[in-house]
């Protein structure tokens, strides 16, 4: 017997397509006086057919779907609910088949299917259920509930804050609950729904003593062009900032706009996207630190003596960044350390720039090709090498399977497992920025500003869009654009933030007039929860 928490649209019919049973024996197994008034929060059980398959990696269907759902519904990730049995939905099979004492084999047979089917039991006296939805986080759903974030993290035992999966189980503590609202923002809007964020010049803020200044419109964290970047988390944003002489790092506040607290990062520029993990977040400067975000304050953890050269990139207890030496002929080589102690693992062949990780295998692209490395802790093992392809690679991307760009105008989807090239797409010219993914589609930029979808599992191009037909100023930075739900941001050269529909790429709005001071000029926008906080020359401005 699997179970069902009704979400908006559910009726009968459709939940019997899905599960592949009979209406009747929905409303058999669950009472159902009226079979056309479906609760949404309510839970139904959905009887299992026999002869459920056998599934394990490199399966594809409807029982791949419906075994992600289940996984999902327990607390495990298998990554994008698409019905293709990957690298992500194989971790998360052998992680619930160790915690519940079957042998973690990866393999989807009968006494797995019997473990995944048994109704989860009735939360303890005082507790409630609730099926996280689209957009949620943890400050939503503990100001919805009034609870506290803490209580939430600890009841349901969750290691990182931040990474919440549409239909997670929570348990809610039972109170007296006073819901209450977010504070209404106290900024004017600049756009179309856009919040301008961003106070003090960077000069006189690193040097005031007053850093919870409150935001105001107009006013931003100033920095060189290209060299502010942020990264959204459920609560804040983090924005890494840096010029020739200082690098920054800030803490803001999403729901009050303050800046809580902010640190300096050396002389050093920040180059790359800083990370977050478990309540620390990992930025670069002169060199790679750990800063544990306590509140008003930040706590430096540790620090690595290499300069980062591009983002750093989170994957369990690890950290992953390609930073300066100790080659010379290759001075950006993959650079592997302890999260929670900053040591140094082992490091690695030169990179093009961030590497994709997937449980222990680390791919990543050198000039021409492409490297698929196992992780054995201390050491490395390259185990697959792919090329030379046509031209140097961009930064891989992982989802389902390897998606690399070159500079030759060609797009490759490869193997996660063994680098065989699935297919090849083309565009007018060289593609200047690693690609973007979602379930469907996956987009990259050219040189000539044309922003290209192609299907991702045929590789046929869908619909194009020009980004601008103007000269490209000298400074500029291809960004990676950023999809929320069914739309597509991405800046162009002449300042504009311009959001497409996913489907067919039609415009659905621009924003316009932007003051010099707030023109964009390169870096890639930062996507979570429906929020997107866009990078410009001197702040940033965030869509929600």
């Amino acid at each position: 017997m699997l179970t069902h928490i009704v979400q908006s649209g559910d009726t009968l019919f459709l939940l019997s397509k899905r599960y592949n049973v009979s209406i009747q024996a929905i409303i058999n197994a669950n009472n159902i006086v009226n079979p056309d008034v479906l609760v949404v929060g309510q839970t139904l059980n959905i009887p299992v057919q026999v002869g459920m398959p056998t599934l394990q990696r490199g399966n594809r269907g409807t029982a791949v779907i419906e075994l992600q759902e289940k996984l999902l519904s327990l607390g495990y990730n298998p990554g994008p609910v698409d019905g293709i049995f990957g690298g992500q939905t194989d971790t998360a099979v052998r992680n619930f088949q160790r915690d519940n004492g079957l042998i973690p084999d990866g393999i989807v047979g009968p006494k797995t299917w019997a473990m995944l089917s048994k109704v989860a039991p009735e939360p303890e006296p005082g507790v409630q259920k609730y099926r996280v939805q689209h957009g949620d986080t943890l400050a939503k759903i503990a100001i919805k509930f009034g609870v506290t974030v803490q209580s939430l993290v600890e009841l349901n035992n969750i290691l990182d804050p931040n990474m919440l999966f549409t239909g997670q189980e929570l348990l809610i503590p039972i109170g007296p609950i006073t819901p209450t609202s977010p504070p209404p923002s106290p900024l004017p809007e600049t756009g179309p729904g856009w919040v301008t964020l961003g106070k003090d010049n960077l000069h006189s803020h690193y040097e005031s003593t007053n850093i919870n200044l409150p935001l105001t419109n107009f006013q931003a964290i100033r920095t060189t062009p290209g060299r502010l970047t942020p990264l959204l988390t459920s609560d804040s944003i983090y924005v890494q900032a840096g010029t020739t002489t200082v690098a920054e790092i800030y803490a803001i506040d999403r729901a009050t706009r303050q800046i809580r607290w902010s640190m300096r990062l050396g002389s050093g520029q920040a180059l790359g996207t800083p990370a977050f993990r478990n309540g620390v977040v990992y930025c670069t400067g002169d060199r790679l630190r750990a800063i544990r975000d306590d509140g008003n304050t930040g706590t430096l953890l540790w620090e690595a003596d290499l300069q980062p050269i591009y983002s750093v990139t989170v994957s369990g207890n690890r950290i992953y960044v390609p930073a300066t030496g100790p080659y010379q002929n290759a001075p950006n080589n993959t650079h592997a350390l302890d999260a929670e102690t900053g040591e140094l693992l082992w490091v690695s062949a030169a990179s093009n720039g961030p590497v994709a990780v997937s449980g222990n295998r680390v791919y990543q692209t050198w000039l021409e090709r492409l490297f698929i490395i196992l992780d054995r802790g201390t050491t490395t093992e390259t185990i697959v090498t792919i090329g030379p392809l046509d031209g140097t690679l961009t930064s891989p991307v992982l989802n389902g399977q390897i998606f690399v760009g070159s500079v030759r105008g060609s797009l490759y989807s490869l193997n996660s497992t063994n680098g065989a090239i699935l297919w090849k797409g083309t565009t007018e010219s060289p593609i200047v920025a690693s690609p973007a993914v979602d379930k469907e589609r996956v987009y990259v930029i050219d040189q000539s500003q044309r922003l290209y979808a192609f299907d991702k599992n045929s590789g046929k191009v869908l619909w194009t869009y020009l980004l601008s037909e103007q000269a490209i100023p000298s400074d500029y930075k291809t960004p990676i654009p950023a999809i929320v739900g069914d739309k597509v941001f991405v800046p162009s050269p002449t300042g504009q933030l311009i959001v497409l529909g996913v489907q067919t790429g039609a415009e659905l709005w621009t924003t316009h007039g932007l003051a010099r001071s707030d023109r964009y000029v390169g870096g890639s926008p930062s996507a979570f929860n429906g929020m997107v906080a866009l990078p410009g020359v001197y702040n940033v401005s965030t869509w929600i």
